[in-house]
């Protein structure tokens, strides 16, 4: 949008906050993005907190999205994890014609489920570290040595659908390996 030909602010709408682990680092990368707006005569700022339960919230009340969107103009995604980066609020901010920052709803849910987005880039020829999924029910100890002999080289444990560096756990040792994988 050409800044100089607009005959008002552009209104920015920050969601932060979420019904996600990660709610408290939502609600500080969200206060940083609005102080650095808050900095720039060309936008004006709206805080969208969105609590641990999903209710959404503006000027301290709770609100419906149909109340909120009619004030803004573009929506800045700070949420973090489930909800932020799996594609559902983005749905949310798509079905309301509302542009927003980040990635789409596609992007967004391909890069939270971790297999889909490894098997995704080697379809487009994209290098991935070496990995092995193992499943909540197949998760044995027998199959754990089995992969902890066969890959020694394998040294880190991620959830598949957590966001960040949630979960993640670098082993060395067997036991360590059987614990990260228990906790993932």
């Amino acid at each position: 949008m050409d800044m100089k030909n607009r005959s008002r602010k552009l209104r920015v709408g920050v969601l932060r906050g979420g019904p996600s682990s990660q709610y408290e680092s939502s609600l500080k990368t969200g206060k940083h993005v609005i102080d650095a707006l808050r900095q720039n005569k060309n936008y004006t700022v709206q805080d969208i907190f969105i609590d641990r339960n999903g209710v959404w919230h503006t000027d301290g009340m709770s609100r419906t999205v149909d109340r909120i969107f009619p004030h803004i103009d573009v929506a800045v995604n700070s949420l973090h994890g489930a909800y932020g980066e799996d594609g559902r609020v983005q749905q949310i901010l798509e079905s309301h014609k509302i542009p927003y920052t980040g990635s789409t709803v596609f992007g967004s849910a391909a890069a939270m489920n971790k297999p889909l987005a490894k098997k995704f880039f080697k379809m487009h020829g994209l290098l991935t570290p070496e990995h092995v999924i193992i499943k909540k029910e197949d998760h044995t100890p027998s199959l754990l040595k089995k992969i902890f002999t066969k890959y020694p080289h394998l040294k880190l444990v991620k959830p598949s659908a957590s966001g960040s560096s949630l979960g993640v756990a670098a082993f060395k040792t067997m036991d360590e390996f059987e614990k990260a994988v228990a906790q993932a």
